[in-house]
């Protein structure tokens, strides 16, 4: 009786049965921007983005001392097509001052230690071929401080971030003067 329980156990272990495979699961992300634009009922999605470590700046604050920071400059560049078929590359430079908790409202008004936000512009190409029109745009002086680029989510360990911008930008030449960003929100974007 002993040897038919052993002879069992043996088959039983030999068998290719669900304890010998390992599955291993794993979340891939894909990194999105969204965001409307005044007088444009639909939403602009951007189809990719760049997001990289720059040169390091020295800012200058003064007050009651005058003191220099250094900051690591970092640009994110989202590209993608409007609703209308029209090509954009949105640009965000950023002075980060902690690249370990790039958390942070970033806006033109920098703060010691976290940094600010250096500049947002964009490109807007439209038509194709020979008749292509680009058009650039910048964030425009009058509202410059109220832009903002709020990175309020970091995942350490997968390397993400997530957030909001707002900003008006202001478009050389053009007819269409200024360009309100609004409601703008990215996630899953890996530094």
């Amino acid at each position: 009786m002993m040897r038919i329980f052993t002879l069992l156990f043996i088959l039983v272990l030999m068998l290719p049965g669900c304890g010998t495979d390992i599955e291993t699961i794993s979340i891939e992300r894909t990194g999105i921007f969204t965001f409307n634009v005044e007088g444009d009922n639909q939403t602009w999605r951007s189809n990719s983005f760049k997001f990289y470590p720059g040169q390091s700046v020295v800012k200058e604050f003064s007050g009651e001392t005058d003191v220099t920071v250094l900051f690591r400059r970092y640009y994110l560049v989202f590209e993608g097509v409007s609703p209308k078929g029209d090509d954009f590359e949105l640009s965000i430079t950023l002075d980060i001052g902690d690249e370990v908790d790039m958390r942070h409202l970033y806006s033109t008004d920098y703060h010691q230690r976290n940094g600010g936000l250096h500049q947002i512009s964009m490109i807007l190409t439209k038509g194709r071929g020979n008749q292509t029109v680009y058009s650039m745009a910048e964030l425009c002086a009058d509202s410059a401080n109220d832009a903002y680029f709020d990175i309020d989510r970091q995942n350490k360990e997968e390397k993400l971030i997530a957030g909001t911008l707002s900003a008006n930008l202001c478009f050389e030449d053009s007819a269409e003067p200024q360009f309100r960003i609004f409601n703008a929100q990215f996630k899953d974007i890996e530094y």
